[in-house]
């Protein structure tokens, strides 16, 4: 079409071409109506797809992106990928697949945490009319139960018939709330290991050992540490 802008203030003239594409309607529709939610272990990399259909009486070029805030790994199982998008040709009358693959993050430090995670939005935008439809689906992390030793005191000198106790940090490094239970086990004397049964106090050559504050009933949350003593 040539187009002719006329500025009535001064009668300037501006001639331009622009070009009308008609084309049909796009009728495209994933199969998932409502969010989605997925509960994956830690450290797993996982598979999710949608159906997609067109009933447009033309092919459509159909190009898919995600949206999200997320730092979670993701990518796209498909043929045709151009950086972070991909495409797909779907016939009038027909139905394909859109597959992502997602990988969840190991569990460090107590994150992330149980029952929480990242929300994705897949997005497609038709080729024929630039119209876009969307679906919303996210993923929680399953419960991880870890916990570690941070730091031990050492080198506690003793006199005869004497007693001390030695501060042993202890820290939930899981995902969730949760009690620790500790026992003591073996101990060495003059480097001999005396084998002994698992207990909170050990009595042998003429030493004992005991757990103070184990307190095993005390939640820690999730990074949250604790001193625990060890009485000799």
């Amino acid at each position: 079409l040539g187009l002719a802008i006329i500025d009535l203030t001064d009668d300037h003239t501006i001639y331009s071409n622009a070009t009308t594409k008609i084309t049909a309607p796009s009728v495209i529709q994933f199969g998932n109506s409502q969010s989605s939610t997925f509960v994956i272990d830690p450290g797993i990399t996982t598979n999710v797809a949608t159906n997609i259909t067109s009933n447009a009486s033309l092919l459509d070029d159909v190009t898919f992106s995600i949206q999200t805030t997320s730092d979670w790994n993701w990518g796209w199982n498909m043929d045709e990928i151009t950086g972070d998008v991909s495409n797909l040709k779907i016939s009038p009358n027909s139905i394909d697949f859109v597959r992502i693959w997602v990988e969840a993050p190991l569990v460090i430090d107590g994150a992330p945490l149980a029952y929480e995670g990242p929300t994705f939005t897949l997005i497609g935008t038709s080729g024929l009319d630039h119209a876009t439809i969307s679906w919303q689906f996210s993923f929680e992390i399953t419960a991880y139960r870890n916990v570690s030793v941070d730091s031990v005191e050492t080198n506690v000198s003793l006199d005869p018939g004497g007693n001390n106790r030695i501060d042993v940090i202890v820290r939930n490094t899981g995902n969730t709330p949760d009690t620790i239970s500790m026992m003591l086990g073996d101990i060495v004397i003059d480097g001999i290991e005396k084998e002994l049964e698992k207990a909170d106090r050990l009595t042998v050559d003429g030493w004992t050992v005991a757990l103070f504050n184990a307190f095993e009933d005390t939640i820690l949350f999730p990074n949250e540490t604790r001193i625990v003593q060890i009485g000799v």
